[in-house]
């Protein structure tokens, strides 16, 4: 398997109950319908028999038992169910039927309150309006009833349980819209009935099997009932989104890195689009348009109040960049708005999507309840957007939302809502509020406990911003999160939380208010700020580890574990039948452990390593005999398959090879992609041509997650010139929102002194592969120290030998591994006639040793100012073409800047700590007593920060 599918394994996401959570409310006008159709409308109940009426009490009584309000339950259903049947198909849907009804009370109340405050009237509207939302969950989950009967209810319950949670919210966000005072207290009265026949048709759904095998039915009908009600939907796809997530907008996003969807219309401030505001290219948007409407919003601040109504589905946004495409807005409770009404931006049809753009509410900390985003879509997804307010800043009101390389700032409940919300690999800025306030940044609304809604943060990064990390200004208390409702429940895991949180973890909403009720788990999480020996001790405050979160005890995240580990079952497998093969593996193919340790002293340290390695090589290894030599082949052959196979395998595999983005598009876009892993690249030039920029450019961008153009691994540098600058790495990745800490760490360095040096890090090298996922190695310049080792034409042929050897590692490497390899070459004049009237003209030094070793050639040379121009020389599969950059601050771009900022911020993939350790612990070379190699600590990590220090930053 390749090392792009071992990495899409490793991010099956923690969905957990986020991504398929569900909900049902079904309505009974047609249903009741339903009812009279099947069993008649004339009919008296007198004439039922005695047995018939107790069949249907047992029946009712079964399937109000394990709700939490049966008394309500019965009640209802004794007055929905046809006295004379045992049928699971009318108890069921009869038990969503009832829900209407009482859901229809409880909103109409709203209309009954009279009052002169202008709060109230908003909340009365508020209120209509959340009757329209939950009308259309209960037709959606109606229509699924009726499309495919009861039979498949439990295969269903996705998507019904989903829409069924919604309605719990809808009811809640209206009482919350009262002030307090007699109105609220008579609102929640009237919503009471709705609340408990929801939370019991909730019950009831996720129950359905264990209900069926409670009543005394013929085993054939509970079979029915219960064929697919195991056959759940895994949490995420193998790419790491949302199992709901549809094939086209998984193939959408992976295009575009290099290539962006093809807009149905174009959104442009400057008036060079089809409109210049979104609301005027939603609102022109065809009614019933099928298939996904795409929006393009070119870079500009839009300042407007965009809303994405229920009736426009499958709406696609994408901008030029979350710094560069921004929806801004100011309103705010402090000024008379409802907080409800404030949201720069409302996305509430189903499946929208936004991508690399920005959703701003610019009130500040004084206005109070400000809303930048407020997501009420079912099955959405925002990619590489930012999120910028203050108090209340992401609204996740309701259903199914999936936030991916999300930047997210705020103050006090800067996330909340009651969603079932999934954050991963965000980027969470605490600001500093009020001087009298405190952050806290979740505040999940569960308000009973049957929804199926939380938030799931996992790999995202707990940050400081620079204002509230100032030291000389009043500290401030921070805080991971407090229960806005009863049942709030939110896991955070495999994530980085920094020093500012207060050790306490949790703060209280009021009093005791849900402290035994919420739910709040935390699981493998790292930075000072994870320690939990000082969290709060409430009873509903968990730290779990891998054992209880794979067996359940993580709730929310154990699904999600659950998956983990077989994902990772599956890695070992896959590596079993697809390597690379630590050399350890030999031994169970009767080699010796002592010449195991033989062949991995001598730099083999994979049984491919053995397999590419020539047998009088192999020889050459003290105390390995000719016998020895013949068994170590045979059993190496076995492990690593060194014959033929069809061209559409091998095509096949291609198809899976990962590219690691340059930066700049139009350079992607004539590598097809990026610098392609597997084999080496060659980039030659004059000095200033660009080649060691670029090559840092590829140590941040290398770490990227897959989606992204990276390759989800660390980088290794091989810097023969001594012009490596760590600093230059700390730009690039703040351009990508990257952690400019986290960015260095995963960078090893190493300074080559000569030839015979440079060869020997490979060695190393490859003994730090197999221990960690590396996705780059480079060598700047690979053919630096061959122009001073070897001098004239006597040692001519040593040189191109010593070259030869140097260059088949790198192939072996980037066969073994899987790495990008890139090498920098120099350049020499050619001073012949033609440079009479041409100029001396310059070409790669080293030969055709080095033409045919390398896969891609790529020559360099610059442009006007800051403009660097690329030629791909040769290669098997690219045509020869240009592409034109610029090299800035932020490494290598697109020279219209504005294009070309759609590469996110982003936080990089979580790391373990016994893979690898830092470009900001590696040591300057010219440190007393430098060891002549990569710098190890005692867990095997590498070091470079040190290098910081040692290198002011540059002007570039």
């Amino acid at each position: 398997m390749s090392e792009g599918r071992k990495a899409d394994r490793r991010k099956l996401v923690l969905l957990g109950t986020s991504a398929c959570f569900l909900l049902l409310l079904v309505v009974g006008a047609v249903v009741g319908s339903a009812y009279q159709d099947d069993h008649g409308g004339d009919g008296d109940g007198s004439n039922l028999s005695t047995h018939a009426m107790r069949a249907s009490s047992k029946s009712v009584t079964a399937l109000c038992s394990s709700t939490d309000y049966p008394q309500t339950c019965e009640t209802s259903l004794s007055k929905a169910v046809p006295s004379d049947t045992e049928d699971p198909k009318v108890l069921l849907k009869a038990a969503v039927s009832v829900v209407l009804d009482g859901v229809s009370r409880g909103f109409e109340h709203s209309r009954l309150l009279q009052s002169n405050d202008s709060r109230v009237r908003g909340a009365v509207q508020d209120c209509q309006e959340m009757y329209e939302d939950a009308k259309g969950d209960i037709n959606a989950t109606l229509r699924s009833i009726i499309d495919h009967g009861v039979d498949k209810l439990p295969a269903r319950s996705h998507d019904m349980r989903t829409w069924l949670s919604a309605v719990v919210t809808y009811q809640q966000t209206c009482i919350d819209g009262f002030p307090e005072g007699e109105l609220k207290e008579k609102m929640k009265d009237a919503m009471k009935s709705a609340r408990e026949l929801t939370s019991n048709a909730l019950a009831i759904i996720g129950q359905a099997s264990s209900f069926l095998s409670l009543i005394n039915l013929p085993s054939r009908r509970r079979r029915l009932l219960l064929a697919d009600h195991h056959n759940r939907r895994p949490l995420a796809t193998n790419n790491g989104y949302p199992s709901w997530f549809s094939e086209d907008g998984r193939r959408m996003l992976k295009e575009r890195i290099n290539l962006k969807p093809t807009p149905n219309v174009t959104v442009a401030k400057d008036g060079s689009g089809d409109f210049t505001n979104i609301s005027e290219a939603l609102a022109k948007m065809p009614a019933k348009y099928q298939g996904r409407y795409v929006i393009y919003i070119k870079a500009g601040v839009y300042e407007e109040q965009v809303i994405v109504t229920k009736k426009m589905v499958d709406v696609t946004m994408y901008g030029d960049g979350s710094k560069k495409t921004i929806v801004t807005g100011s309103k705010n409770f402090i000024d008379g708005t409802r907080t409800f009404l404030t949201p720069t931006f409302l996305a509430a049809g189903d499946r929208f999507m936004a991508m690399d753009m920005s959703f701003r509410n610019t009130a500040g900390p004084e206005k109070h309840q400000a809303v930048a985003l407020r997501v009420a879509s079912d099955m959405s997804v925002f990619l590489n957007c930012r999120m910028e307010g203050y108090q209340d800043t992401l609204y996740a009101h309701a259903h199914r939302q999936f936030y991916r390389g999300c930047v997210i700032s705020g103050t006090i409940d800067f996330i909340f809502g009651d969603a079932a919300a999934v954050f991963q690999n965000c980027l969470l800025v605490v600001r500093r509020p009020l001087p009298n306030q405190q952050n806290i940044v979740t505040a999940q609304g569960r308000a009973d406990r049957r929804e199926t809604t939380g938030f799931v943060l996992q790999r995202c990064r707990f940050r400081a911003d620079n204002d509230l990390a100032d030291a000389s200004q009043p500290a401030i208390r921070s805080y991971l999160g407090r229960p806005w409702k009863e049942f709030s429940r939110t896991v955070i895991m495999e994530s980085q939380i920094d020093d500012f949180v207060n050790k306490d973890g949790y703060m209280p909403w009021e009093g005791n208010f849900g402290l035994s009720t919420l739910y709040y788990a935390e699981y493998n999480n790292k930075g000072p700020g994870a320690a939990t020996a000082d969290r709060v001790k409430w009873p509903g405050v968990h730290f779990i580890n891998r054992e209880e979160a794979v067996s359940g005890g993580g709730g929310m995240a154990a699904a999600a574990q659950k998956q983990q580990r077989v994902a990772e079952e599956q890695e070992k497998e896959d590596e079993m039948q697809h390597g690379p093969f630590p050399i350890e593996h030999l031994q169970a193919s009767g080699i010796a452990a002592v010449d195991v340790k033989k062949l991995k002293d001598a730099g083999l340290c994979t049984v491919e390593s053995v397999a590419y390695t020539p047998r009088k090589d192999l020889l050459q290894i003290k105390g390995i005999s000719d016998a020895k030599v013949d068994k170590i082949i045979e059993a190496a052959s076995k492990l690593v398959p060194l014959g033929f196979t069809s061209a559409s395998q091998l095509h096949a595999q291609r198809l899976e090879i990962i590219q690691i983005t340059s930066g700049s598009r139009e350079l992607d876009k004539i590598l097809e992609g990026g610098i392609e892993t597997g084999s080496i690249t060659e980039l030659y030039g004059e000095f200033r041509s660009g080649k060691t920029q670029l090559c840092h450019t590829l140590c941040v961008t290398c770490q990227l997650p897959l989606d992204q153009g990276g390759g989800e691994g660390k980088a290794l540098y091989i810097d023969a010139e001594g012009t490596f600058r760590p600093q230059r790495l700390l730009q690039i990745a703040d351009r990508f929102g990257l952690n400019g800490a986290d960015v260095l760490e995963n960078v090893a360095y190493a300074r080559a002194y000569n030839t015979d040096h440079q060869s020997r890090l490979l060695l190393e090298a490859a003994s730090m592969m197999v221990e960690a996922r590396f996705a780059l190695m480079i060598v700047d310049s690979a053919t630096a120290l061959y122009r001073t080792d070897f001098s004239g034409r006597g040692e001519l042929s040593a040189r191109q030998m010593h070259l030869a050897k140097f260059l088949r590692s790198l192939q072996k490497l980037a066969d073994e591994f899987g790495v990008a390899v890139v090498i920098t070459n120099q350049v020499v004049a050619q001073v012949d006639g033609s440079a009479i009237f041409a100029g001396p003209q310059i070409k790669p030094i080293g030969g055709n040793i080095m033409a045919h070793a390398t896969t891609t050639r790529l020559a360099l040379r610059k442009g006007r100012a800051e403009e660097r121009i690329c030629k791909v020389i040769s290669s098997p599969c690219l045509a020869e073409a240009e592409a034109r950059f610029q090299i800035s601050a932020e490494g290598f771009q697109t020279l219209i800047s504005a294009t070309d900022s759609s590469f996110v911020a982003m936080h990089p993939p979580s790391f373990a700590a016994s893979s690898f350790v830092a470009a900001s612990s590696f040591v300057a070379t010219h440190l007393p007593k430098r060891k002549l190699g990569f710098f190890r600590t005692k867990n095997s990590s590498l070091a470079a920060s040190s290098f910081v220090a040692m290198h002011p930053k540059q002007d570039w």
